[in-house]
């Protein structure tokens, strides 16, 4: 394995892990809504994350900034390397 499969496969664990605290029914609808708009799953939306935040605030509206906050809590250390840190700036830009 890579390093950049190590650090997506990481990235996507946050994500999935971040996704099922808010229930499982949540997590699926988001996997769904992927899917059925972007033709992408999880996996994907970590090269392209601007799918993953369109999606998480079509379905979460303001609350979506509480997840993306918490995916950038639960990566830690991690945001301070570019890949993760490119990745977290998506999430947040305006």
């Amino acid at each position: 394995m890579g390093p950049d499969t190590a650090k997506r496969t990481m990235l996507v664990y946050v994500v999935e892990s971040v996704l099922l605290k808010i229930g499982k029914p949540s997590y699926e609808l988001v996997l769904t809504k992927l899917q059925k708009d972007h033709g992408c799953h999880i996996s994907e939306c970590i090269e392209k994350p601007e799918y993953l935040k369109r999606v998480l605030q079509e379905i979460y509206g303001n609350a979506s900034d509480e997840i993306f906050e918490r995916i950038k809590i639960d990566l830690g250390d991690l945001v301070e390397q570019k890949y993760y840190r490119d990745f977290v700036e998506v999430m947040n830009s305006r």
